[in-house]
């Protein structure tokens, strides 16, 4: 992800706002500059922590954006803070972007630059190649969209005199709940949220042990471009739109929220534009949101007026008692969570705080259940920002962010991070969460069409770099990250797994067409050399840059490791896809000669895997975070260490040429390349480095990756990639799918290895995971001793062959749907017994 294609910085949490709105009902007014949230108070802390090894805990209330704690339902999220005195949930809608489609994004005629650009590389200009592209492949557009915060929900309470002690908060993630306690003198004040999906709201319920104690004063409010009235004694309705005046920049989208308090004795009122309880015995607050947003090119992605759907929902969610709506979210989320249980059971889980277990977790020796916790992590995060019926997929602060300008526009960076959003998706068992993602890649086919044309006169579309809301598909402003063209091609390797995953022929059969119209684009621009080798020609490798033996720098190539890698991993799907389907063999054949005749990978002096197509690595910058020529490795399939071992040799000594340190995403895909390369304890190591306590939450770009106390990735600033690259990373050192084999008697099926136990650390010396996903359409639970297996259990969840695989044994997999063995190892081999299951 590149640093320098930001508006400005992002609004910093720690200057998060408090409501200066001043209203009477009916009667709005724009709001007023933010102002900080008051100095956390002094507090008397807990002494004894939680239990429950799903709990993220702390001892003092949230100083900064990165302490507070994330909820959500896939659209609709907050950052709790949990002060006592003053509550803020900072709000977030995922559908809430600035800027709106940009049809002008495209260079027109750019391709008609592209004999010189040949020809200058065919000479070794590389200087006069790198002025060439940037004057031409890039874009002259102003690209003017980011993800933007919904609002603030501020409750400031009334409390009794005295100290607040027994303090904590906590976030529950085997729950979604995040909460609240402390002490008033002998009375108990606690607050629960949580935001629920099948009810569509955030819902925070606040009690005390007194009877008649809860009193607040609630307000709703956005830094810019809205308005909040009052509605009846108990509603609150704000509107706005993302329209930027000061930068002339019109927004596409319109949004309003409501929040409705439901108290039990007391009063409530609305009094200048805010809610005003008093004297209750228990509070419910429940917000209901909704935006003009449509993931609908021919629509121009706009809807209708969010107005009656959004008081529709909120008056539903009003009808039901706390417990009804609590008793809901809570089945909704389990039925997802509850999928997957892993445990490492040598040491019982630290008593400490979250934020201190993670300061202190060293060599991970003492503390192996911080890394259970920082991998379930990961699955509620992908659970609360990317629910099937998303209208948009997780961005890259998932859909928390708070200001208006977020780091890197909180977009789709399609060069590595936004392919990263869903790496665990499938693996971790929560496969239909990964829809959104694949809805969004087939919705930029259109605009791509158009760029295709633009750029390169080709057929089929093409994607650069990366996409947002509203269908950019336009290579970027600048180099090096701009002009880089495999986005389209590494996206639809969403499109394929998720079929790899679940054998579904009806979805494969819709999106085939968007594979195909990407693997169109790609055949048409391979370069045949005079060896009759196939390549991309002008060619990058994302964000870095080479120096040549002569001295001369430059960042565009005729031939990048990663775009062969991956033209090589789309048409070998699209192959395989359409053999499945068997309706386009012709296309096939045409796919399957280019294929066999792409330039093979390179190995330089070093011992390295080439990412340039030229023995260049030494002479460039050795530490960069990209490590984009070792996809073929991870999340490619190309590369392996039993197959191709002499490539997966030079994947080794590339990955110890680039050095462990490096950003929060870098670190995450690392973990997963050194998984793939059978090295579990070397994975582990990087895990270590991103279990790093970062303590900043401002927007200071560094390479320093780790995590912040609340376990937000670090980048740092946060970037969501690294939280789940780094459960993809703990999915791939106890389960690996990807190597396929030949089946004689299908051959026109995808059929894979099973590889049970592939990278586990020496550290985990004992433990078991249960509900992980295979490819080829198993489900897979595993325990081990000493390192060793002891069992596996496999159940068909639409697959019916497969080859399990460990420690060089292997055992064929005959399964119908529904259908469960049990893998034991023994003398030598691996058995399988049928489990009975009751008709």
């Amino acid at each position: 992800m590149k640093r320098n294609f930001l508006f400005a910085a992002v609004v910093s949490a720690a200057a998060s706002f408090t409501f200066l709105l001043v209203c009477e009902a009916g009667n709005a007014q724009r709001s007023a500059p933010p102002a900080p949230l008051p100095v956390n108070p002094a507090v008397e802390s807990r002494t004894q922590g939680p239990s429950d090894p799903l709990m993220l805990w702390y001892r003092t209330p949230s100083k900064q954006w990165t302490d507070a704690l994330a909820i959500g339902n896939g659209r609709l999220g907050a950052m709790v803070y949990g002060l006592p005195q003053r509550e803020r949930l900072q709000l977030n809608d995922i559908t809430v972007w600035s800027g709106g489609p940009q049809p002008d994004q495209n260079r027109p005629d750019a391709y008609k630059a592209l004999p010189a650009i040949r020809k200058a590389l065919a000479d070794g200009d590389w200087a006069a190649a790198d002025k060439l592209v940037s004057q031409n492949l890039t874009s002259s557009t102003l690209y003017n969209a980011s993800y933007e915060t919904l609002g603030n929900l501020d409750l400031e309470f009334t409390l009794p005199e005295g100290a607040v002690t027994d303090y904590w908060r906590w976030l529950d993630i085997g729950k979604a709940i995040a909460g609240v306690e402390f002490k008033v003198g002998a009375d108990t004040y606690r607050r629960e949220s949580f935001s629920s999906h099948p009810n569509g709201v955030i819902v925070t319920h606040i009690t005390c042990t007194k009877p008649g104690s809860i009193g607040f004063t609630l307000k709703l409010s956005r830094i810019e471009g809205a308005k909040t009235v009052a509605q009846g004694s108990d509603t609150l309705v704000m509107t706005g739109n993302t329209d930027r005046p000061e930068r002339k920049l019109p927004g596409n989208m319109s949004y309003e929220a409501q929040v409705k308090v439901r108290a039990k004795g007391g009063s409530v009122k609305t009094v200048d534009g805010a809610i005003v309880v008093t004297g209750a015995n228990e509070a419910t607050v429940i917000l209901a949101t909704g935006t003009t947003y449509i993931l609908d090119y021919d629509k121009n992605y706009r809807g209708p007026d969010p107005h009656p759907a959004v008081t529709r929902t909120l008056a539903a969610a009003s009808a039901k008692s706390y417990g009804a709506l609590l008793a809901a979210h809570e089945a909704d989320y389990t039925k997802l969570f509850n999928r997957v249980k892993f445990s490492l059971p040598d040491v019982a889980p630290s008593p400490e705080t979250t934020d201190l277990r993670i300061k202190n977790y060293g060599d991970g020796a003492k503390d192996p259940a911080l890394a259970v916790l920082y991998y379930q992590m990961g699955r509620y995060l992908l659970i609360a920002s990317s629910r099937e019926d998303n209208p948009l997929p997780t961005n890259s602060q998932g859909i928390w962010g708070d200001g208006l300008d977020m780091p890197w526009m909180a977009d789709y960076k399609a060069n590595i991070n936004y392919e990263m959003f869903y790496w665990p998706s499938e693996t971790a068992n929560l496969s239909e969460l990964h829809m959104p993602a694949i809805r969004l890649d087939a919705s930029v086919v259109k605009p791509g069409e158009a760029t295709a044309k633009a750029y390169y006169n080709a057929p089929g579309w093409a994607l650069a770099f990366t996409t947002n809301a509203w269908g950019w598909t336009a290579p970027g402003d600048g180099m090096p990250y701009g002009a880089f063209f495999g986005g389209g091609g590494w996206m639809m390797q969403d499109l394929w797994e998720h079929y790899a995953f679940t054998r579904d022929k009806v979805y494969l059969a819709k999106y085939y067409p968007v594979m195909k119209g990407s693997a169109e684009f790609y055949l048409s621009i391979l370069q045949e050399g005079k060896d009759g080798l196939l390549s991309t020609s002008p060619s990058l490798s994302p964000e870095n840059g080479f120096k040549t033996d002569e001295g001369v720098r430059g960042t565009v190539s005729d031939n990048t490791a990663v775009e062969r890698e991956i033209v090589w991993d789309l048409f070998t799907n699209v192959i395989a896809a359409e053999k499945v389907l068997g309706v386009d063999a012709e296309f096939r054949g045409k796919l399957e000669a280019a294929k066999a005749k792409l330039r093979p990978l390179e190995i330089g002096k070093a011992g390295q895997l080439e990412e340039w197509g030229h023995d260049w690595d030494l002479n460039g910058d050795l530490h960069h975070r990209h490590v984009s020529h070792l996809y073929g490795a991870f999340p490619g399939w190309e590369i392996s260490p039993l197959r191709t071992p002499e490539l997966a040799a030079a994947v080794k000594k590339s990955l110890e040429m680039r050095g462990d340190e490096s950003t929060g995403w870098s670190n995450a895909w690392k973990i997963n390349l050194w998984a793939h390369l059978r090295d579990g304890d070397h994975a582990f190591k990087i895990l270590g480095s991103q279990l790093q306590l970062v303590t900043s939450g401002g927007t200071n770009y560094t390479n320093g990756g780790g995590t912040y106390g609340n376990m937000f990735d670090a980048h740092p600033p946060f970037q969501i990639d690294g939280n789940f690259g780094s459960t993809s990373g703990i999915d791939e050192m106890l389960l690996q799918s990807s190597e396929r084999y030949e089946d004689k008697a299908s051959p026109n099926v995808d059929r894979y290895y099973i590889d049970l136990l592939p990278a586990v650390p020496s550290v985990w010396r004992n433990g078991s995971i249960r509900g992980l996903r295979a490819r080829g359409g198993f489900e897979v639970s595993e325990e081990w001793k000493d390192g060793k297996l002891v069992s596996a259990q496999v159940k068909s969840v639409g697959g019916t062959r497969g080859r399990l695989r460990r420690d060089g044994k292997t055992a064929e997999l005959a399964l119908r749907p529904g259908q469960s063995v049990r893998v034991t190892a023994r003398e030598g081999k691996l058995e399988l017994t049928p489990i009975l299951t009751r008709p």
